[in-house]
């Protein structure tokens, strides 16, 4: 069930804002309209062991992402921005 809602925000997130009419923002919260379908089952055979990245764009490291993006790593980033995210640091290990 995780891995479902997982998948909707990442497909709200991840479409470029502008010129997809399906996505609204409202509140910070960007709504998605429609049907949404989704393959959760297609990488279940090449994601064994680590999982390095939550997402990566098309042509990365896809066995080791649990997402698929398909958009611009920027665009990600200014929709990101745009719900009124903040940029952060990258995680560091203790």
């Amino acid at each position: 069930m995780v891995r479902g809602w997982l998948t909707i925000l990442a497909f709200a997130l991840l479409v470029p804002l502008s010129g997809f009419p399906a996505l609204k923002i409202s509140g910070g919260r960007v709504i998605v309209e429609g049907e949404i379908s989704t393959e959760l089952g297609r990488y279940d055979n090449v994601l064994k062991g680590a999982i390095e990245y939550l997402a990566c764009a098309e042509g990365g490291k896809s066995y080791e992402s649990i997402l698929l993006l398909k958009c611009k790593p920027s665009q990600l980033y200014k929709a990101l921005l745009k719900i009124g995210l903040k940029p952060g640091s990258p995680a560091s290990f203790d």
